[in-house]
């Protein structure tokens, strides 16, 4: 088992890429924390880890929310007493159609740009202090 001991956070965990992410890293050995907007789709995905003999929980995530962020960091310390990965796969797609709407553009670089900074804000101190860590930005082709 390849992530034996470690503990990642993965968002955008409910479904689609995170989800499967999430169950790789749980079948390798990985404490996982499931955060997403979707709590119960995200519950889902702790249920299936859970039950094929892993260890998960769920904390629901807002990625633009740096308060947030500061409670998923402190929930998972206070539950694994560490972060060893962090997944930042949350995003929103760039498919809408009206793009060039403001409310569109603010809402994709705050959830695509910002919420990935956040996460990154927010883990860093943390794996700095325990001497290490790794961090994943995941991006789509919209990202091109």
């Amino acid at each position: 088992m390849r992530l034996n001991g470690k503990v990642a956070i993965i968002t955008g965990a409910a479904s689609g890429m995170g989800a499967a992410t999430a169950l790789l890293f749980a079948r390798e050995g990985a404490k996982v924390v499931v955060s997403d907007m979707l709590a119960d789709e995200g519950a889902a995905v702790v249920t299936q880890i859970v039950e094929a003999g892993g260890e998960a929980r769920f904390v629901k995530l807002d990625v633009t929310s740096d308060a947030q962020w500061g409670n998923l960091v402190a929930a998972t310390i206070s539950a694994y007493g560490q972060v060893d990965i962090l997944i930042n796969n949350a995003g929103v797609s760039g498919s809408h159609p009206d793009l060039l709407n403001i409310d569109t553009w603010d809402e994709q670089m705050n959830v695509n740009a910002k919420g990935v900074f956040l996460g990154m804000r927010a883990v860093i101190p943390v794996m700095q202090q325990a001497g290490g860590g790794s961090i994943v930005n995941i991006s789509s082709i919209s990202g091109f």
